[in-house]
């Protein structure tokens, strides 16, 4: 499998706008990512509602990576759902993620 350049992004509520609060993502690195899809999807049930994880990622372990933040490169965004350090000495993170549209925020289903 090739490697392919992603950012990571995560959300940032802004608050003093006219209309209230609202959500924005912010970019902290670039990773190399490794990803593999899932054949038929696993469902994953952290709050409320299902979410169908649709790739594996694997990258270099970093530290700012976490639930709820997510990668995109132009127009495909990979939200992260769950990660593990792989040897549990923070050298690789294999994260499970799901494809979303750029419209959506990374935190409602995936329609369809």
């Amino acid at each position: 499998m090739r490697s392919q350049k992603f950012s990571f992004e995560v959300p940032e509520v802004i608050s003093g706008t006219d209309d209230g609060a609202r959500l924005r993502w912010r970019v902290l690195h670039d990773h190399w990512l490794t990803i593999r899809p899932l054949r038929s999807g696993l469902s994953y049930s952290p709050g409320l509602e299902d979410s169908q994880i649709t790739h594996q990622v694997a990258l270099r372990f970093h530290s700012e990576i976490a639930v709820g933040g997510r990668f995109r490169k132009g127009a495909r965004v990979l939200v992260v759902h769950t990660l593990m350090d792989v040897d549990d000495r923070h050298r690789r993170l294999v994260c499970l993620c799901q494809e979303n549209s750029p419209t959506l925020t990374g935190f409602e289903r995936r329609p369809g």
